[in-house]
């Protein structure tokens, strides 16, 4: 039996991501990302990120109650989940590197405006 090189490779690929320090979300993620943020903007990301990962987390559970979910929250939401626990990885590193206080801020959200009356 022939083995392909790019299923070889990428089966390599996937071994060494989940046997590092780091899972997959480190290779979605630009390391460093968040070395010239300041203390306030590190928390806005960390609030913001935070929100995103449990929004994600709550579809894949949401996603593993039907017939075939879970197959479709891994494929969807896993990366998505990955990248974000990444994120705040990172951000929780720059928190102490900058020795920044625990993040409090909220994150900014996206009202959508006002709909004039109908008539």
């Amino acid at each position: 039996m022939r083995v392909h090189p790019r299923f070889a490779l990428g089966l390599a690929l996937a071994a060494s991501a989940c046997a590092g320090e780091f899972g997959a979300g480190s290779l979605l993620v630009a390391p460093g990302k968040y070395a010239y943020y300041k203390c306030p903007d590190i928390a806005v990301a960390t609030a913001s990120w935070t929100v995103r990962e449990k929004e994600m987390a709550d579809a894949d559970q949401k996603a593993k109650r039907s017939a075939g979910g879970s197959a479709i929250g891994a494929l969807v939401y896993g990366p998505e989940i990955a990248t974000a626990r990444e994120e705040l990885r990172q951000l929780r590193e720059a928190t102490a590197a900058k020795n920044c206080a625990t993040p409090t801020a909220r994150p900014i959200s996206v009202v959508p405006a006002a709909r004039p009356p109908q008539r």
